[in-house]
């Protein structure tokens, strides 16, 4: 309106008034406004990013409804797109500090500690949204970054981004929610590695309870030998197992020992206990065979 009204008045003024000092200042108003509307439509106008930083709006930061101009300023904080061939690391575990915040655009990645995998990095996801997180840039990463394949990694200035999000309280929500979301995703990732049962991390209650099963059956299959197998079976609970065949061999034996010791001579403590399988038991693996337990049986008695 300015600029139409600066127009009226040059007008004006050189062909009514005849004055060239009304003119030439209502001329000069008029180039004024002319060249602000020609800086507000340059403003106005969406800026236009590479490629693959355009993808980067698009998937992450266009949902959440972020303008282009509002992104460029995460854009002047970019600090390169770095490339990573097969193998190569990253970072690598309490070494490299935590000077930028990466964003992984093509490949995979494996993140390491201690040398067990933790998780796999897929595009669009940050490499290092958990240092965001209450680390300073003078820490170390806990982890160790690699390269499964050859990626792109797009890096931002860590300390030059939180700058310009402090003067961006909805920039900063943003970012806050895209990164924790991020870590969210990262342990739900590592929970279903932990409980998978074809992952080599189960759960510790699902080892120990197929190692007790084992002994379990193991001391099964020690207690149903056959007779001539072994001399000394023993049951799990310590009992000494008697084949059927031995068990009526060891009565006669012990009889004929009370038989002789009638007249009163002293002889060892002889207390045998003679435990018959239930018939609740006898279809089980230890049912065919009767436990006794003989306390201070020497050779001699049998």
């Amino acid at each position: 309106m300015l600029a139409i009204g600066s127009a009226f008045f040059a007008i004006w003024g050189w062909f009514i008034l005849c004055a060239f000092d009304t003119f030439l200042w209502n001329a000069f108003f008029l180039l004024i406004n002319v060249v602000h509307v020609i800086y507000l439509l340059c403003s106005l106008k969406p800026p236009k990013f590479d490629k693959q930083v355009e993808e980067v709006y698009k998937t992450i930061f266009q949902p959440l409804k972020v303008s282009k101009q509002q992104f460029q300023k995460v854009v002047n904080c970019m600090k390169l797109i770095k490339p990573l061939k097969r193998g190569e690391h990253f970072a690598v575990e309490k070494v490299t500090r935590v000077e930028t915040l990466s964003l992984l655009l093509s490949g995979s990645m494996l993140v390491i500690e201690n040398g067990k995998t933790l998780h796999v990095l897929h595009p669009m996801q940050f490499l290092d949204s958990p240092e965001w997180f209450g680390v300073s840039s003078d820490d170390f990463f806990q982890v160790s970054i690699r390269a499964c394949e050859e990626s792109r990694v797009l890096l931002w200035h860590r300390d030059k981004l939180k700058l310009i999000l402090l003067t961006d309280p909805f920039l900063q929500a943003v970012f806050d929610h895209i990164l924790g979301r991020d870590v969210v995703r990262k342990l739900t990732q590592m929970k279903e590695k932990i409980a998978s049962p074809t992952s080599g991390g189960g759960s510790p209650f699902r080892s120990s309870n197929l190692v007790n099963n084992g002994s379990f059956i193991e001391n099964e299959k020690s207690s149903t030998l056959p007779a001539g197998s072994s001399k000394n079976a023993m049951h799990e609970h310590g009992l000494k197992v008697v084949p059927p065949e031995q068990m009526s061999l060891l009565d006669e034996s012990v009889q004929s020992k009370k038989m002789r010791n009638k007249s009163g001579s002293t002889s060892p403590a002889l207390n045998t206990r003679k435990f018959i399988g239930s018939p609740a038991s006898i279809n089980s693996p230890t049912g065919r065979y009767d436990y006794s337990i003989v306390q201070h049986l020497d050779s001699t008695d049998i």
